[in-house]
């Protein structure tokens, strides 16, 4: 029996890891799940995925008879150490770890990544050509990189040519504009930007009006992330709604599925680079918040497939995207062809095939005894605290 252990721990994990859960399935790979920390179960239970909420989990894997895996995104995330932590215990019990990242790291982040990797999984399985040079910069072993692309994005090619079957040539205006929010990061408690409440209202109210003017005819929706329950700032999006704006903007679940709002979305305002990536390859116009200045390798990048960056502080970036609006209101058309050499840079592949390459690196990992204990040594002897 060969059984594979997941470990979703964060609310977007899920949707990065159901498609490898229907790969593993498919091939006859047992899976055994667990939801822990911030991750949540709604969309398992809705595709009747069965799931641990307990240690009987680990319990099970440690015990379970055949070759066995522990699979997680997170454990490269300083915040989230659970992962880190399970890598630990399975490498002392000699089961093979593989950590799928979640996001891309080059599109990102421009920072130099915590020394985290030193205490994770055997193995990481990349998203793109950038984010392999990057890691390999970072110091990490070559034999510990794979590039296989991005799971949740496995749906967007589809996605892509319906958009372009749909959209007349001629243009049209019809479609909701929709803010994918990530107000934990600016006004949360433990945000970097260290934004008070009120100052953020203050920005998504101007944000608001901006785009109540721009695009007369259009719904605004918003999109909380779905970690900001967590932090308590769902409610600021609420809050900035000005009276007579009550019937134009709508404050959306943020557990609603993104290629559901790509179906209907004329544009999307993202604050993350990995969502502005996922609109921009579901062929939706996109606007990006740059509070990161990210470098002028990556703006050239983003630029060349027509995303408008927003740079700047956060208390800024109403005022920022006042001179983008008008020309975006404009853009109308098929979907804006993704430039040479940008799907290598940041996907590997746009073919839909990220989770049958993750699987591939499962069954290889599963098979090769030397996958399991035979990591660098200088990292197997320091526990993780």
């Amino acid at each position: 029996m060969r059984t594979v252990g997941i470990l979703i721990n964060h609310p977007n994990l899920d949707v990065l890891m159901m498609p490898v859960i229907a790969e593993l399935t498919t091939r006859g790979i047992r899976t055994e799940v667990q939801v822990a920390e911030c991750g949540l179960g709604d969309r398992l239970d809705a595709a009747g995925i069965p799931y641990w909420r307990d240690n009987g989990f680990l319990k099970l894997l440690l015990e379970s008879e055949g070759e066995r895996l522990i699979l997680n995104g997170a454990d490269l995330v300083p915040a989230h150490r659970l992962g880190m932590l399970l890598d630990d215990v399975c490498r002392r019990n000699g089961i093979p770890s593989l950590t799928l990242e979640h996001a891309p790291f080059a599109m990102d982040c421009d920072t130099r990544f915590p020394e985290d990797w030193l205490f994770a999984a055997d193995r990481m399985a990349v998203v793109g050509a950038e984010d392999y040079r990057r890691y390999r910069e970072l110091g990490v072993p070559e034999d510990r990189l794979v590039i296989t692309g991005c799971p949740q994005f496995d749906g967007l090619p589809a996605l892509r040519s319906e958009r372009e079957a749909r959209v007349d040539a001629s243009g049209s205006d019809a479609g909701d504009v929709i803010i994918f929010g990530q107000g934990h990061t600016f006004a949360g408690p433990e945000g970097a930007a260290g934004i008070g409440a009120v100052a953020w209202t203050a920005v998504l109210s101007d944000i608001y009006r901006q785009l109540a003017t721009n695009f007369p005819a259009a719904r605004i929706c918003v999109k909380p992330h779905p970690a900001e329950p967590f932090h308590k700032t769902d409610d600021l999006y609420h809050r900035a709604i000005a009276t007579d704006l009550a019937d134009r903007v709508e404050i959306l679940s943020p557990r609603v599925a993104n290629d559901e709002l790509f179906r209907r979305c004329r544009c999307a305002l993202t604050f993350s680079a990995s969502v502005m990536l996922e609109a921009t390859l579901a062929g939706v116009p996109c606007v990006i918040f740059d509070h990161a200045g990210r470098g002028a390798e990556w703006l050239d990048d983003v630029g060349a497939a027509e995303i408008v960056v927003v740079p700047g502080r956060p208390e800024d970036f109403a005022t920022g995207l006042a001179s983008a609006l008008p020309a975006l209101a404009r853009r109308k058309g098929p979907p804006v062809p993704l430039p040479d050499g940008f799907v290598a840079k940041y996907l590997h592949r746009f073919d839909g095939g990220s989770a049958a390459r993750v699987v591939d690196l499962i069954e290889e990992m599963l098979g090769d005894s030397a996958g399991r204990a035979d990591v660098a040594t200088t990292r197997a002897a320091a526990p993780v605290q």
